[in-house]
């Protein structure tokens, strides 16, 4: 590019109205002009002028940049973790004293107690709606037997945070005659919409990758037995009371 342009245009006052070849207004600046009869033939270093130019067609050319994505459904919840296999999923019965009852015959058993700890952003949630679904196996007869529970549980009025905690349980009865879970899962749904969802299986489970819960091969299998009414929220419980302001309203 040449160090010097020529730029014509009739100067007020000294101050020079400069403009590209294509007539398109630059700028504004002082000049050393060459006077002639009809104009002002103005000779302008342009150390600055290129500069000038590219500053115009910045403020005319409109600004490019990531687009903002629309919020969705999703942004309203995160899973943060599922617990539920294993040792970390086993809770002694919470004992209560009480001058007016008896002294319990049986010692506390062990539950299993399947945890999501998840996050919120808007500032109230009317309600959200969470699906469980445990895979048991123990053996009968030397042969293996699964057990499929599946339970619904709704929560209202949800404050926005970053920790929440839902459960829900197996009694220790339960644990004991249909074995331990080898798989857990949870969908959870906003407005209608499954917003997060997550899962976990045990080593040894044999159980499809992806969304076993939902695999007619599992499901539908003569060594899996649908058991209704086994898994239970945390209002049906003896763990209601404990840590109550840590769970939301259940509907």
């Amino acid at each position: 590019m040449p160090l010097i342009h020529l730029y014509s245009e009739r100067a007020v006052d000294g101050a020079v109205t400069l403009t590209n070849p294509k007539g398109a207004r630059i700028m504004n600046i002082k000049s050393l002009c060459l006077h002639s009869l009809s104009s002002r033939v103005c000779l302008a270093a342009v150390f600055l002028l290129p500069a000038c130019w590219a500053m115009a067609q910045a403020v005319r050319r409109p600004a490019v940049g990531r687009a903002v994505p629309a919020k969705t459904e999703r942004d309203v919840l995160r899973i943060r973790k599922l617990t539920g296999l294993g040792t970390r999923g086993k809770i002694r019965t919470p004992v209560f004293r009480a001058t007016s009852s008896r002294a319990a015959i049986n010692p506390p058993g062990d539950w299993i107690q399947i945890t999501v700890e998840y996050s919120t952003t808007k500032d109230w949630i009317d309600e959200l709606v969470f699906q469980y679904f445990v895979m048991s196996e123990t053996r009968v007869d030397g042969k293996r037997a699964y057990s499929f529970f599946k339970t619904t549980v709704r929560y209202g009025d949800i404050k926005r945070s970053t920790r929440h905690f839902s459960t829900v349980f197996l009694k220790p009865n339960t644990v004991e005659r249909y074995g331990e879970p080898i798989g857990i899962a949870v969908e959870i749904s906003h407005a209608g919409k499954v917003v997060d969802k997550d899962s976990g299986t045990a080593a040894s489970s044999g159980l499809p990758k992806g969304e076993w819960w939902k695999n007619p091969k599992v499901t539908d299998s003569q060594a899996v037995t649908a058991r209704a009414g086994y898994l239970l929220n945390r209002s049906e419980t003896p763990f209601a009371l404990l840590d109550i302001d840590d769970y939301e309203t259940i509907r």
